[in-house]
C-alpha cells in the first residue's frame, strides 16, 4: 500500500535552461529535467550545466483521457492525487520528486524477493509505496498494452544467477527508477490509470488491476482471436523506416561491443587497484625492515609509498565504480531502449500488413462484384475495412514518427551527459593521481 504524510516543503523548484524558477504550492508547472537526472537519477551532476527535456510538452495533463477502464482503477484509489505532475519537479532543497529506496528481501527460500520503496512527492504529499520486481514488470506490460504506439521504456532485464547479491539488487533498484521517472516524462505515459494505481494505490487495488487487465487481455487474446487475429507480411512503402531499422540494428551491435569492451576495461581496473593494494603492502613490509636497522629514511620513503598506494587503490576503484554506473549501465540501457524502438516499428509493419492485405481482399471484391451482384454486401464490408485498416494504420504511423523523434532526442541528451561523466570521472583521477605522486616526490626530496 502506501503511506502519506504532509509535504516538509513549502515550494518546488524546477530547472528551465540554465535559471532555476521557484513555485509556489501546489501549483504544477512543466520543467525541463537536468541531464544527469536523466542518465540516473542516483548519479550526482559534476557541474551545474543544463540540457533542454526531450519530452517537454505543452499539453496539459487533461489533453490524454484514460480508457473507460482505467477511470474505474482511479476512481478505486482513496486520498490520492487524481493526477500526475505535469513534469518531473524537485524539492525546494534540489531533490527528485520520484526515488526508489530500501530494498529489503522477503520470503524464503526458492520464493524469495525483494521489495523496493517508492516514494513520490508533489505539491498535496508524500506517497510511499512497496513494490518488487514483478509488480514493475506487470506495469511495464500493461502500459505497453494501452499504449502499444509508444516506446514503453525498458526495465532492467532478470537475473538467473546472483540476483540477491547487493551489486546487483543496486544496479536493479537504480533502473527501475530510471523507468519510472521515464514514464513520468512521458506526456502520455504519466497519466496512465494503471501507472497511478501502481504509484498510489494499496495492494488490494493493484490486485484488481491485475484482474481487470488479465481479463481484457483474455478477451483480446482468446482460442478464436488467435485464430482469425493473423498478422500479414507488409511491403515497406516508407524507405526511411527500412534505413532505420538498418542503423538500430548496427547502432545496437556495437553498443553491447561497447559494453562487452568497457566491462573488460573495468575487470582491469580492478586488477590494477588490487596491484596497488599489494604494492602498498610491501612497501609496509619494506618499511618495518628498514626501521629494523635504524635506516630512517628510506623507511619513511616506503611507507609514505604505501600511504600513496593504498590513496591510489581507492580512487582505482571508485573510478571504476563512476564508469560503470556513468557510462556502461547506460549504455546497456540504451541498447534495451533501442530494442524497445524496434518493437514499435515491428508494430507499425503489422499495421501496414493489416491495411495491404485488406486493400488487396477489396480489389478482389471489386473483381467478382462485377460478375455478381450477389458479391455487393461483401464488398461493402471489404470497403469498410480497408478504410478503417488505412485509418487504424496512418494514426500508428504518425505516432511512430512522433516517438521516434521523441527518442532520438533523449538518446542525444542521455549519451551526450553518459559521455561527459566519463571524460570528467577520468579527468578528476587523473589529477588526483597526479596530486599524489607530486606528494610523495615532494617528501622524498625534502629530506
Amino acid at each position: 500500500g502506501y503511506r502519506r504524510k504532509p509535504s516538509h516543503h513549502s515550494t518546488y523548484k524546477m530547472m528551465e535552461g540554465s535559471t532555476t524558477t521557484t513555485i509556489e504550492e501546489p501549483e504544477l508547472t512543466q520543467s525541463a529535467h537536468n541531464s544527469s537526472d536523466i542518465s540516473s537519477l542516483s548519479s550526482s551532476s559534476i557541474s551545474g550545466d543544463t540540457v533542454e527535456n526531450p519530452y517537454q510538452s505543452s499539453s496539459s495533463v487533461g489533453d490524454y483521457i484514460s480508457s473507460e477502464e482505467d477511470d474505474e482503477l482511479v476512481d478505486t484509489i482513496v486520498d490520492a492525487p487524481s493526477t500526475l505532475p505535469e513534469m518531473v519537479l524537485y524539492t525546494e532543497d534540489g531533490e527528485p520528486i520520484l526515488t526508489i529506496t530500501d530494498p529489503e528481501k522477503a520470503g524464503d527460500g526458492i520464493g524469495a524477493y525483494i521489495t523496493y520503496a517508492i516514494h513520490f512527492e508533489n505539491a498535496t504529499g508524500h506517497f510511499e509505496s512497496i513494490r518488487r520486481y514483478s509488480d514493475f514488470d506487470w506495469l511495464h506490460n500493461a502500459l505497453q498494452e494501452v499504449h502499444s504506439h509508444v516506446v514503453i521504456p525498458p526495465l532492467p532485464g532478470k537475473a538467473l544467477m546472483n540476483r540477491f547479491s547487493s551489486e546487483f539488487i543496486e544496479y536493479r533498484r537504480q533502473e527501475l527508477e530510471r523507468f519510472l521517472v521515464r514514464v513520468l516524462m512521458h506526456k502520455e505515459l504519466r497519466n496512465d490509470g494503471y501507472l497511478r494505481t501502481f504509484l498510489f494505490g494499496s495492494d488490494l487495488d493493484l490486485k484488481d488491476a491485475k484482474k481487470k487487465l488479465e481479463k481484457s487481455s483474455d478477451k483480446k487474446s482468446g482460442f478464436f482471436s488467435n485464430i482469425f487475429d493473423k498478422t500479414y507480411d507488409a511491403k515497406e512503402i516508407e524507405p526511411f523506416y527500412d534505413e532505420h531499422y538498418k542503423y538500430m540494428q548496427t547502432l545496437s551491435a556495437n553498443l553491447e561491443m561497447m559494453a562487452h569492451r568497457t566491462n573488460n576495461m573495468l575487470k582491469k581496473r580492478k586488477e590494477i587497484a588490487s596491484a596497488m593494494t599489494d604494492i602498498a603492502h610491501a612497501s609496509t613490509l619494506i618499511t618495518t625492515i628498514e626501521e629494523g636497522v635504524h635506516h630512517d629514511d628510506t623507511a619513511d620513503h616506503f611507507n609514505k609509498l604505501a600511504e600513496v598506494m593504498h590513496q591510489m587503490s581507492l580512487l582505482s576503484n571508485d573510478l571504476g565504480d563512476r564508469e560503470k554506473h556513468n557510462f556502461l549501465h547506460p549504455i546497456l540501457d540504451d541498447v534495451r531502449l533501442i530494442e524497445s524502438t524496434r518493437d514499435l516499428l515491428k508494430r507499425r509493419s503489422e499495421k501496414l500488413g493489416q491495411w495491404q492485405h485488406d486493400s488487396k481482399t477489396l480489389n478482389n471484391k471489386k473483381e467478382k462484384s462485377a460478375k455478381s451482384k450477389k458479391d455487393e454486401d461483401a464488398l461493402e464490408k471489404a470497403v469498410a475495412a480497408e478504410r478503417a485498416s488505412e485509418e487504424d494504420y496512418n494514426t500508428f504511423d504518425e505516432n511512430v514518427r512522433s516517438e521516434l523523434e521523441l527518442i532520438q532526442n533523449y538518446r542525444k541528451v542521455n549519451m551526450k551527459e553518459c559521455l561527459r561523466q566519463l571524460i570528467h570521472a577520468n579527468i578528476e583521477y587523473e589529477l588526483k593521481m597526479v596530486d599524489l605522486w607530486k606528494d610523495i616526490l615532494v617528501h622524498i626530496e625534502s629530506e
